[in-house]
């Protein structure tokens, strides 16, 4: 079984396919493993009109198309993920001090990029937890 996979319905999403690519490519980059705790991120794409959650887990991560019981949502406009990748790493953690850290850190302040609670508070933690993980997997290309 894959590392990165798309669940049924996900091979007909663009955000879902993107999403495919950006994690293969990052977990090519950190040795070819996952490290997650186990949570269901949802990415809200609105610009795009595309939604898809990351079901994580075991060290894999299976993305379906849609918003199904995630833990937590990112939202957030499409080229933002592609753009994460151009966050540098220092110490292994994304330099936010960088410029792309600050763009990034920018488009946060104007409501941009944005998180909303779905679960349980203990859950929703987690799933931040994740979401950081990610972003740390995405950073540094």
């Amino acid at each position: 079984m894959k590392i990165v996979d798309v669940g049924a319905g996900g091979q007909d999403s663009g955000l879902c396919l993107m999403l495919q690519g950006l994690l293969e490519e990052g977990v090519q980059r950190h040795g070819g493993s996952l490290r997650v705790l186990g949570a269901r991120v949802g990415i809200d794409a609105p610009d795009a009109a595309a939604q898809a959650t990351l079901v994580l887990g075991h060290g894999r991560c299976l993305i379906e198309a849609g918003l199904r019981e995630p833990d937590l949502v990112l939202q957030l406009p499409s080229e933002v993920l592609a753009q994460l990748r151009e966050v540098p790493l220092r110490l292994g953690l994304p330099w936010m001090l960088s410029r792309p850290g600050w763009r990034l850190l920018w488009r946060v302040l104007l409501g941009e990029v944005r998180l909303r609670q779905m679960a349980a508070p203990l859950r929703a933690g987690r799933a931040a937890v994740d979401l950081l993980l990610l972003f740390r997997l995405l950073a540094g290309a």
